[in-house]
């Protein structure tokens, strides 16, 4: 029924009403209005004259009918303003496209942003760590706590000279910790059983690669690496070819210290080394029987004689 058929048939039954009253005292057939006639409460008229029905109050005074374009009532399904659902609270449509709120379709056009999260990650995909661990990095360098070589840290702040045992063979490659760094001349194992050269450094700390990063960490060289009238040798990871030379190769270890004998001046700040199975730093230094292999094999049995040079 179209909206036109449908407020005729309305009208119709409001003027049958009102000519079938006989107590409305503005009544008569002979009235050209077709009024409405009631009265409110307090005695006042409210009639309604059909001629001056608008579009507009009609809308008022039904719902909405399927041709509607504009109301402020009820929605009917053909409405072309979906007044109580185009502004919504919670999403009633899948093809509302603009919401406000959470989502209760999939297929919602407009999909709810994300917000990045503070928490710990519960997905292992999450590509960004939501969370960070503090780590505080020895100003010792050592990690026993204690540095014996370029002992004034304030000079030397990013080198330390590190005394103590390992006995995990070679200083030449990179080598994870063994013992959890209890290591160290002042530690509980002074002789290193277990651990690896590299345990004598604190965490944040590395045995020192070669010459060029001795130099880039300490402004004097080896100049302080250790106290006058002392015997203490601390490694680097440079070895040689031979002959005393810096280079490639794992014959000697090159380091810092009081004990050992100059090497080449390849070597330049590094200002000792071992010589042929250690021989010129003694025990407790301990390179094995291959005389071309010390940098790959050598060992420290006890906390005298020095240990490693430790940078960050």
């Amino acid at each position: 029924m179209t909206r036109y058929a449908l407020l005729t048939l309305a009208l119709s039954s409001l003027v049958v009403v009102a000519a079938c009253d006989s107590s409305d005292p503005g009544g008569g057939g002979d009235d050209a209005r077709a009024d409405v006639g009631r009265r409110d409460g307090v005695g006042q008229d409210v009639s309604i004259d059909s001629r001056q029905l608008s579009d507009a109050t009609i809308d008022g005074l039904f719902s909405d009918l399927p041709g509607d374009a504009a109301d402020g009532g009820v929605d009917a399904p053909a409405d072309a303003t979906s007044d109580a659902i185009a502004a919504d609270g919670v999403d009633a449509v899948t093809s509302d496209a603009s919401d406000g709120a959470v989502e209760t379709t999939s297929a919602d056009s407009s999909a709810d942003t994300v917000s990045p999260d503070t928490s710990v990650d519960t997905l292992a995909s999450d590509t960004s760590a939501d969370f960070s661990v503090d780590i505080t990095v020895s100003v010792a360098g050592c990690s026993d706590g204690d540095r014996e070589g370029f002992t004034n840290a304030a000079t030397h702040p990013n080198i330390a000279g590190c005394s103590g045992g390992w006995s995990v063979p070679g200083v030449l490659s990179v080598k994870a910790p063994a013992c959890n760094r209890v290591a160290g001349n002042s530690s509980s194992n002074p002789t290193g059983n277990g651990c690896a050269a590299e345990d004598l450094c604190a965490v944040g700390w590395h045995i020192c690669a070669d010459p060029a990063e001795v130099a880039a960490k300490s402004s004097t060289g080896c100049t302080g690496s250790a106290a006058a009238g002392t015997s203490l040798f601390f490694a680097t990871r440079q070895s040689g070819p031979a002959n005393g030379i810096c280079g490639a190769g794992a014959n000697d270890i090159f380091g810092c210290g009081t004990l050992g004998i100059a090497p080449a001046a390849s070597c330049s700040p590094l200002d000792r080394f071992s010589n042929n199975l250690c021989g010129a730093l003694g025990a407790p230094w301990s390179c094995g029987s291959d005389g071309f292999q010390e940098a790959n094999n050598v060992v420290k049995t006890a906390a005298a004689g020095g240990g490693v040079l430790c940078c960050r």
